[in-house]
């Protein structure tokens, strides 16, 4: 089983296509109380506008979590300790496979198939605009 960590990168590449990733983001900070924060934002997803039953998780005053979904923004508030159950409940949510990120050049082999599937899409959208314009 691949760790929370690893299916969240694999979640991540699997949304980049050149523009996704350049205005929307994932980002992980610390809190000061201690805890994290985590937050992804669902802009040009097929999540984006999606509902999401809020999860409230109170064990103790450091083993806590809450997530929800505010301003097409996947959010959660967690323990110091609990920064990879924060990340497994959004995964699981988005239903993102159990399985590794590619690595190295595989990236690389991944990003380059999904540039040349973008381009044809593109093709052919403007094959079709200018067939209904004939």
């Amino acid at each position: 089983m691949s760790s929370a960590l690893d299916r969240l990168q694999a979640w991540y590449l699997s949304q980049c296509d050149d523009e996704w990733e350049q205005h929307h983001v994932v980002r992980i900070e610390s809190l000061d109380n201690p805890g994290w924060q985590l937050q992804v934002d669902l802009g040009g997803t097929r999540w984006a506008g999606r509902e999401f039953a809020p999860v409230h998780h109170d064990a103790t005053d450091h083993d806590w979590l809450r997530c929800w979904v505010n301003d097409n923004k996947w959010q959660a508030a967690a323990g110091p300790c609990n920064l990879e159950d924060a990340i497994a409940v959004f995964l699981d949510w988005v239903g993102a496979q159990d399985g590794p990120a590619p690595r190295g050049t595989q990236v690389d082999a991944w990003l380059r198939q999904r540039w040349i599937e973008r381009q044809a899409l593109a093709q052919r959208a403007m094959e079709e605009d200018n067939a209904h314009d004939d």
